[in-house]
C-alpha cells in the first residue's frame, strides 16, 4: 500500500492512516463473506480522503507518476497510429514519418507540460492516437464480409 500511496501522491504523514483504513477494508473474519460495518466505514473514509486529494490537486496541480506514465505511453501510441496511416509508404522516404511523429510528441512542450502537471487532459492524445490506429487498421483490413448487411434473427 505504501508504493501505491507514493505513486498517487499521498503525503508521507497520511500514509499510515491510509494503510490502516485499507487493511480494514480488506480484512474478513473466517467464514464471513459480507462486508463488515467497519469495512464499509473505512471504504467511505478512503473515498472521502481521495476525493479531497483530487479536489486539492485540481486547485494546485503537482507532479504525478500516473500522468507521467500516460505521457510516456502516448509516444509509442503516436508511432503506431502514424505507422498505420503511412503503411503504403514503407518503401519510400515517408517511412520515417512515424518515427518523426513519435519524436515530436516526445519533445512537444505541451505534451511534456501536461504529463508533468497531472491533469486528466493528458489522456486525450493517448486515446486519440489509439483510436486513429484502431480505425485506420480496421479500414485497411481486407475482410470480404465487412460491408455485408447484418443477419436478422428471423433469417437464421
Amino acid at each position: 500500500m505504501d508504493v501505491i500511496s507514493e505513486m498517487m501522491g499521498v503525503p508521507e504523514e497520511d500514509r499510515a492512516e491510509v494503510r490502516r483504513q485499507a487493511d480494514i477494508v480488506v480484512h474478513r473474519e473466517d467464514g464471513v463473506y459480507d462486508v463488515p460495518q467497519a469495512g464499509a466505514e473505512a471504504s467511505l473514509w478512503l473515498v472521502v480522503y481521495y476525493q479531497a486529494m483530487v479536489d486539492q490537486r485540481r486547485k494546485q496541480p503537482s507532479d504525478d507518476l500516473t500522468s507521467a506514465l500516460i505521457g510516456v505511453a502516448t509516444v509509442p501510441a503516436v508511432w503506431l497510429a502514424a505507422r498505420e496511416l503511412f503503411r503504403e509508404q514503407r518503401a519510400t522516404v515517408l517511412a520515417t514519418l512515424p518515427l518523426l511523429a513519435a519524436f515530436l510528441s516526445a519533445v512537444s512542450y505541451w505534451h511534456l507540460n501536461w504529463s508533468r502537471v497531472g491533469l486528466r487532459v493528458i489522456l486525450v492524445p493517448l486515446f486519440a492516437a489509439l483510436i486513429v490506429f484502431a480505425l485506420w487498421r480496421g479500414f485497411n483490413t481486407d475482410r470480404p464480409d465487412r460491408w455485408r448487411p447484418p443477419v436478422r434473427s428471423s433469417e437464421v
